[in-house]
């Protein structure tokens, strides 16, 4: 087992969980957005992943680990999107609802054909 995490501090996070993350990680553009103005900010961005901790109930620390982890797959879908061109086969539950995150980069998304 990791040293790092007991099985008392892992979180499950079911998908009613991972959306109300996604929606109040939408509603903070500081925390995604480089275009916002408050972006590079760190005390406001500290500030606001902790109200964001705060608002889920979880600590600071899980709410990051699962950000990240959220980010990562989201660019590993587009990898795969720009590989392969066919944006129907985009199997990933959360895509759709995180791909908000891609208006703040210069990477186009595939728009869809239908």
């Amino acid at each position: 087992m990791n040293k790092k995490t007991s099985p008392q501090t892992q979180i499950i996070w079911d998908k009613k969980k991972t959306m109300l993350l996604i929606s109040k990680y939408n509603a903070a553009p500081i925390l995604w957005d480089p275009n916002c103005k408050t972006y590079r900010n760190r005390e406001l961005k500290s500030k606001a992943f902790d109200d964001l901790a705060k608002n889920m109930k979880m600590s600071k620390k899980e709410v990051q680990r699962k950000l990240h982890n959220l980010r990562t797959q989201y660019n590993t879908e587009v990898r795969k999107l720009q590989k392969n061109g066919k944006s129907s086969e985009v199997k990933w539950e959360y895509f759709d609802a995180i791909k908000f995150i891609n208006g703040g980069s210069n990477r186009p998304l595939l728009e869809d054909s239908t």
